[in-house]
């Protein structure tokens, strides 16, 4: 099999291949005049060099650039806390034995504020 990496993720994920970001590789490299493919491993060995490539560094100013990528497209921010965080905080005050606790607007800001001290994981 020439492409065995990729063929499993590809049966992991079945639409990973049209992703944003590797769909982003085949327009690169068509604007770049290379030959760009539709199949499903052939895209994902494209995009997974390119992964290679872009966090395979040690130059700090390189990860601190992915790290304000990935903070920007995966951190929550804090208008679009999901209302689903609160019930669990609520959920979680009940199994506590803190019993049914109203979530008042000053209790949001405190509980965002948390999250925005929370340290990054990076």
């Amino acid at each position: 099999m020439k492409f065995p990496g990729e063929s499993f993720l590809h049966q992991r994920d079945p639409k990973l291949h049209t992703s944003e970001a590797v769909e982003h590789e085949q327009k690169r490299k068509k604007r770049r005049g290379e030959k760009t493919t539709q199949k499903p491993a052939e895209k994902l060995s494209d995009w997974m060099e390119v992964l290679e490539r872009t966090h395979g560094h040690d130059d700090p100013r390189v990860l601190e650039r992915l790290k304000r990528a990935y903070h920007k497209q995966y951190v929550i921010k804090e208008g679009d806390v999901p209302e689903s965080y609160f019930k669990l905080q609520q959920r979680l005050a009940r199994e506590r034995g803190q019993g049914d606790i109203e979530i008042t607007d000053e209790m949001r800001d405190q509980l965002i504020e948390y999250l925005d001290q929370l340290p990054d994981i990076a």
